[in-house]
């Protein structure tokens, strides 16, 4: 997020918070390298702006709704460069948080300018639900028959599909912990109280917290007061989206446990953190990044095409290599120790899958709930 004047964190001493896209550009990371072979337009274009010399020349475009940072630059670097090259058109990107980019999905029913919407599961349920998506057709994404079948849950039955999976779990500052780190348990020890960086209201993730905490302490999905109780309990001293919004707080040793996705684990340990990523022995939470083209927008074929090639498997061999991100592909082969470290193989087991239309019939009603209930109870 840009920001004018002096940033809140630079008021309180601490780095400045980076986007994915800053942090990816700074440390140099084969995956934040510019992709090879991208127009300056085509890597310029953003939707809504002015049009590219490839539209200028009459080529045609497809415009991508994605999140920015390490999902951008894989994007940018192993799929726009094969697809503008074979199918002699070009891509823009429509940058954002999952919410903001739906909202403008949205609003432009009646005219959508977008072909392919990237967001979470229960996410394109909704649009689906409203009639925002086109169904694919089966022999324009032949990839799809390659992929596990986790990545094409009946929720998104032809429309859509996931192109890559990561686990939510637990990150924690090695040797600082104490006993070791092994459950969602673990949130609620009185020696992490004001230590703790903590999925915000707004965050993906949030509303399976929210159940597992109803299931630690009596409850279940169908019975979340046990859970925002249990929540209200704890006392983070930061809330997050990204793992840069605490990551100066860890380097200080204020923050000792975080709630975290496994690949953002990665990155930091590539930036030198001491820190440690967990699968808690109730399980993890599996997360899909789906994909789904967008219904009644123009070049439906080039969408396909540009679908089929994100289901790929050495594109997605080289977005698992390269960003972390777990394949949805099952010819994919990811060796040690990466298959390890990121959700692949044997680790699948150790996750569990929530069911995207519940969590999409109660998310509002549950976050705003937290927000009036459980949050300012956080700042006492």
């Amino acid at each position: 997020m840009n920001r004018q004047g002096p940033s809140s964190e630079a008021a309180r001493g601490e780095a400045p918070r980076q986007t994915r896209r800053q942090f990816l550009s700074r440390v140099g990371t084969a995956a934040a390298a510019t992709a090879v072979g991208v127009t300056a337009a085509t890597a310029t274009a953003r939707f809504g702006g002015p049009a590219t010399r490839a539209q200028a020349q009459g080529r045609r475009q497809i415009v991508v709704s994605t999140w920015g940072g390490v999902t951008e630059e894989g994007l940018r670097k192993f799929v726009t460069p094969v697809f503008e090259r074979r199918y002699n058109a070009t891509v823009a990107y429509d940058l954002g948080g999952a919410a903001a980019r739906y909202n403008k999905l949205l609003a432009q029913a009646a005219n959508p300018q977008i072909n392919i919407i990237l967001n979470v599961e229960d996410v394109l349920v909704d649009a689906i639900e409203r009639g925002l998506l086109a169904k694919y057709n089966p022999r324009n994404v032949p990839n799809v028959k390659d992929l596990y079948s986790w990545a094409t849950p009946k929720s998104l039955e032809g429309y859509g599909a996931a192109y890559s999976v990561l686990a939510y779990g637990l990150l924690a500052a090695r040797g600082k912990t104490g006993k070791p780190i092994t459950s969602w348990r673990d949130l609620w020890r009185p020696e992490f109280r004001g230590k703790l960086a903590i999925a915000a209201p707004s965050h993906s993730q949030m509303p399976m917290l929210l159940i597992v905490a109803a299931e630690l302490h009596g409850g279940s999905q169908a019975n979340i007061e046990p859970g925002l109780a249990a929540l209200a309990e704890l006392r983070p001293i930061k809330q997050t989206i990204f793992w840069t919004d605490y990551a100066a707080l860890v380097r200080s040793g204020d923050v000792i446990l975080a709630t975290e996705f496994d690949y953002y684990s990665l990155f930091m340990q590539r930036e030198g953190f001491g820190v440690s990523w967990i699968m808690p022995q109730e399980k993890g939470f599996g997360s899909l990044e789906c994909a789904a083209i967008v219904k009644g927008a123009p070049n439906q074929d080039l969408a396909e095409a540009y679908l089929n090639l994100m289901f790929d498997a050495d594109v997605q061999t080289s977005i698992a290599t390269q960003t972390f991100q777990g394949p949805s592909n099952k010819l994919v082969k990811v060796g040690l120790p990466l298959s390890e470290q990121i959700l692949y193989g044997p680790r699948l087991r150790h996750v569990r899958w929530f069911d995207a239309k519940f969590i999409n019939d109660n998310k509002a009603r549950w976050i705003e709930r937290i927000n009036t209930e459980v949050v300012p109870k956080w700042r006492t």
